[in-house]
Parts: structure tokens; C-alpha cells; sequence
């Protein structure tokens, strides 16, 4: 159930450390609640390096799913040594070791590792075959000698240790890399997580991450929040699913069309989301408007519902609405009735041209998502 778990250890055969947790049977172990509510602790900070170290988990079998692990070792695999099995669903943070500050070996699926150490490689992961995962954060190398699926590997003092490149790396986002046959779809620059500083790894509506994974190496149902795994027919890359659903309830249509908008500076663009006429069980109640996540207009409900929501973004620099000489973006929320929200969103570029230069649209695709679980301006 909920709680810290923090007494007791385990030995096991051909093993120094203790361990608080010993898996060698093929069961798992699974919590009620999930990680964020469910600890187990390891021997703490003051123990590294001594007799007294205590790792979190063993694993030679069986499957562990849903914890926090934390806690410290002195030589393999601190959150969790995984001579064979599965870690799904699980958080890994603040452990430290010689190599695999977080976890080393097996198998490790929909899971978090970050701010874990290791004094010689692999801070993150070590001999790890991991998928939609994200390791960020930690004082090392984020991985040594892994192959990686659908993972984030971001934010770590290295991405990857020299001596131990992954050995297959597949739809992942990676600081940088150096480009091998092993490894596909391969992006790189900021995966634009939620808060990675305070540990939230949800993606964010603008996240590259988002349906750029490979569904044939997803492994888990649900991610690591319990969201569905897939949404939109494509996986996102890392340990969260971003709820975004492409049949928003309220927003049937938008103008422009287009998600890219370029506009003079000085100029103003005019976008305008609608409701669908055929879905006015549904129907809108309010629309707000968002620049850059600040909240600009407010489009109260007109009777019973509203049938159109229109904005003009002014790019004067000294207006609120716009920067000029940056790209911004513009966002959407529509409520309907039932108080579902969906969004419009597009991204608006304003050039350093003279004024009277005409408007333009790109060639992206638009982008009119549902998101039942945004919170707006975040």
C-alpha cells in the first residue's frame, strides 16, 4: 500500500551489498497506488561507501512495478541491480554507485530516471535495454552500454559515456549523438517536458516527443501516469503520454488553416476558432486566448453556447499581445457544454520586414487538438 518502505534487507548469493528488496522468483511486485505515493528507500546518503550500504531492489526474475526507488550503493545498480526481469512504471532518483547511479541491467519500461550519480559511468542507466523512458538530469553519463526505444536521454552532464555508446538506439531524443547505423530516428534539442527541473516529465502541447516513437517497441498498455500508452495511432517518445486527443468536442474548424503564420512586424494576425454546426449538443461555452501561455482574451459564452471565438495578435512591440522580431505562440482553449476543452494552435513568426508586407501562411499541417486534461496557461 501507499507509504515509505525503509527497514528490513535481503541478501543474495554472490552479492556484497544487501538489498532492501530481493526479487528471484517469476512473480511481481506491484503497488496499489503508483509510484509517486509508494517509496522504497534505500540506506541514504551518510551510508555511501560503507558496509552498511543498502541498494533498493534485487532482481534476478519476476517483474517491479509502480515505485519510487531511492537510495544509495557503492558499486552496481543503486536504485536497482536487475541480473534478469522488468522495472516498469517506476521512478529513479537520488542513488548514487561506481556504475548505474540508477539502474543497471534488465529490462526497464515507462520509467523516470533522474539526479542519480555515478563516479565512473552510467549516472542514469547501465546495461539497460530501456523503452519509453526518460533520463534526465543526472551527474554523469545518462547511459552506458544500453540500447534504447522511444526514450528521452536529456539534461544528463553527458548523454552518453564514450566507452559504453548505446548499442541500439530507435525513435529517441538525445542531446546529441554521433550518427551510426544502429540508430533511427534519432532527434535532438529540447523535449520541452513540463518541468524538468522539479521532476515533471509530462510533455508539453509543443513537445517534438509527441507521436514520434515506433509503435513496435512500445511494451506497456498504459504509461507511466496510467494514460493510455498510444494516443493519436503513434507513440510519444518518453515515460508520458501526452492525452491528446486529434477529435477535439468543441473546435470543428479554424482560420487560418494553417499552424505556421508569418507576419510583419508592427502588422496584426487574425485567427478565429468555430463550432461545428452539426455538434451543437456539444457547442461552445468559453474560448480563451493564450500568447506564449499568458492568458490575453476572453470569449464569455453568447446565449447558450458560442458559435465563433476570433483574436487578433498585434505585434507592436509595445503591445502586450506580441514581441516583435520572435516567434510566439497562439493558443485556443475552447470549452464545450460538458466541460471538455479542445484547442487550436498556431505558431506565429514575426519577421523584421516593413509593415505593408502581406501575411502569410505556411505549409504545416493544422493543428486542432483535444485535451481534456490541460490546464490552461501552463
Amino acid at each position: 500500500t501507499n507509504g515509505v518502505y525503509n527497514v528490513g534487507s535481503a541478501a543474495v548469493p554472490d552479492c556484497l551489498l544487501r538489498n532492501r528488496v530481493a526479487i528471484m522468483r517469476a512473480i511481481t511486485v506491484k503497488s496499489v497506488n503508483g509510484a509517486s505515493v509508494t517509496v522504497i528507500e534505500g540506506s541514504g546518503a551518510d551510508k555511501f561507501g560503507t558496509a552498511a550500504a543498502l541498494r533498493c531492489v534485487y532482481m534476478s526474475r519476476g517483474v517491479l512495478d509502480g515505485f519510487t526507488l531511492q537510495g544509495v550503493s557503492d558499486v552496481l545498480g543503486a536504485g536497482a541491480y536487475v541480473a534478469d526481469g522488468t522495472v516498469i512504471h517506476c521512478i529513479v532518483t537520488n542513488n548514487a554507485a561506481l556504475f548505474g547511479g540508477g539502474v543497471a541491467g534488465g529490462r526497464l519500461v515507462g520509467s523516470v530516471v533522474w539526479a542519480n550519480r555515478a563516479r565512473m559511468g552510467g549516472a542514469g542507466l547501465c546495461d539497460v535495454s530501456a523503452h519509453n523512458c526518460v533520463v534526465a538530469g543526472n551527474e554523469g553519463s545518462g547511459s552506458v552500454g544500453c540500447s534504447l526505444y522511444n526514450s528521452v536521454i536529456w539534461g544528463n552532464t553527458t548523454p552518453f559515456d564514450e566507452g559504453g555508446l548505446p548499442l541500439e538506439m530507435v525513435h529517441c531524443l538525445a542531446d546529441t549523438y554521433t550518427p551510426r547505423d544502429e540508430y533511427v530516428g534519432v532527434i535532438t534539442g529540447d523535449p520541452r517536458f513540463a518541468d524538468a527541473a522539479g521532476g515533471d516529465f509530462r510533455l508539453r502541447f509543443d513537445s517534438p516527443c509527441r507521436d514520434a516513437g515506433d509503435n513496435a517497441y512500445v511494451l506497456d498498455a498504459a504509461d507511466l501516469a496510467g494514460g493510455a500508452r498510444i494516443i493519436n495511432g503513434t507513440v510519444d517518445m518518453g515515460a508520458y503520454e501526452s492525452q491528446v486527443v486529434s477529435l477535439p468536442p468543441a473546435v470543428a474548424g479554424l482560420s487560418p488553416t494553417n499552424a505556421l503564420i508569418t507576419v510583419s512586424e508592427g502588422a496584426s494576425a487574425a485567427m478565429a476558432v468555430f463550432e461545428d454546426p452539426d455538434a451543437a449538443a456539444r457547442g461552445m461555452s468559453n474560448v480563451a486566448w493564450f500568447v506564449d501561455g499568458a492568458l490575453r482574451q476572453t470569449t464569455p459564452a453568447v446565449g447558450t453556447n458560442a458559435v465563433l471565438s476570433a483574436f487578433t495578435l498585434k505585434t507592436d512591440s509595445s503591445t502586450v499581445q506580441g514581441v516583435a522580431s520572435q516567434e510566439c505562440v497562439v493558443r485556443a482553449v475552447a470549452l464545450d457544454r460538458q466541460g471538455l476543452s479542445s484547442s487550436a494552435v498556431w505558431t506565429v513568426r514575426v519577421a523584421n520586414v516593413p509593415v505593408s508586407q502581406t501575411v502569410t501562411f505556411g505549409a504545416l499541417p493544422a493543428k486542432v487538438i483535444g485535451d481534456a486534461d490541460f490546464a490552461p496557461g501552463a
